[in-house]
Formats: structure tokens, C-alpha cells, sequence
């Protein structure tokens, strides 16, 4: 089941996201005519858990900076227990456990740049050998392209996953990755 979308670049909040009970409670606490306060949570909620969004890929910190820097223009805004009780309802509710071995898989290329970025050729161990090798470093960025190929391959098997779950019974309709022929 899908609870957001993004549609012209806005979150999209689907009328099913109210039958879960702690989304209905964000809901109905504000008491704006426009909801906008339900609206900066859901979009933190979505941002923070959903594998739709265009920042899962970035580790959970990373993800809170992004999400106050393009998505959450509210200076004030601050994520409660409640909205943080939705986070991981969101996950429960719609991860699974080939989603949780992709985000796993951006943690480690995540480190993986860490150790491309901080390879320096000159420094030199206690021997006044090199630490990094050239040679080493080659072999590495070569293996580059085989883990990327790898990821979209974990991806394109979790929207096909999607795609299989959110597809009504009786062929009623296509899923958001799905070729349509």
C-alpha cells in the first residue's frame, strides 16, 4: 500500500495513510484549515522512511540535513515522539527485508567513499613504506562499476517486489516500475 507520492515535485498524501492509526492521530492534532503542520510531518515521515524517496539512499543524519535544505522550509519545525512513533511505522509497515539489505548496501558505499577520499599515495607507515598502493587503488575503482551493477540490481528486484504486492487482484493495474507492455 502507498501512503505518499511525489507529484510535480509535492508530497502527495494518499487518503489511506489516515487508516493507520498514529498517521490519523498526526492528522487530526493539527487543527489548521490547511494542515500544514501534518503536512511538515508526513513529509518528514516520508522522507526519513519511505524507499520512494529520492534521499533514501543517504544515511539517516544526512537525510535530516536534506530534508530541512530542500523539503521542510519551516525554521521552526522539530519532529516530536509522535512523529517519530510514525517514522518507524512507516518502515514496519512497508520495508522489507530486501529494502533493509539496499539501505545496508548505501551504508557500506558510503564508507566505500570515505576510504576513496581520504587514500592519500604519500602517506608512508612506520617503515617508510607506502600505505596506499597505486596498484591497490586501480584494482578498486575497477570493482567500482561490479557494486553499482549490483545496486541497481537490489533496486530494480525491490520495485518489482513493489510492483507485485501493489498489483490488484484480477490484473487491475500497473505498478509505478512496471513497463506497461
Amino acid at each position: 500500500m502507498k501512503f505518499f507520492k511525489i507529484e510535480e515535485n509535492k508530497l502527495v498524501v494518499e487518503p489511506e495513510v489516515l487508516s493507520v492509526e498514529v498517521f490519523s492521530r498526526l492528522w487530526k492534532r493539527d487543527k489548521s484549515l490547511k494542515k500544514e503542520g501534518a503536512l511538515n510531518d508526513f513529509t518528514y515521515i516520508f522522507y526519513m522512511a519511505s524507499f520512494d524517496s529520492p534521499i533514501f539512499f543517504l544515511p539517516e543524519d544526512k537525510r535530516k540535513d536534506e530534508i530541512f535544505k530542500y523539503y521542510i522550509k519551516d525554521n521552526t519545525y522539530k519532529p516530536d515522539k509522535l512523529v517519530l512513533e510514525g517514522i518507524e511505522t512507516l518502515k514496519a509497515i512497508t520495508t522489507s527485508p530486501a529494502m533493509l539489505l539496499l539501505q545496508d548496501s548505501y551504508i557500506l558505499v558510503d564508507k566505500l567513499r570515505g576510504y576513496f577520499t581520504s587514500v592519500d599515495f604519500k602517506e608512508m607507515d612506520d617503515n617508510g613504506k607506502p600505505v596506499y598502493s597505486a596498484k591497490d587503488a586501480i584494482a578498486s575503482l575497477a570493482n567500482v562499476g561490479k557494486v553499482l551493477e549490483s545496486l541497481n540490481k537490489l533496486k530494480e528486484t525491490i520495485h518489482k517486489e513493489i510492483s507485485e504486492t501493489s498489483r490488484m487482484k484480477g490484473g487491475g493495474s500497473i505498478g509505478d516500475w512496471e513497463d506497461p507492455e
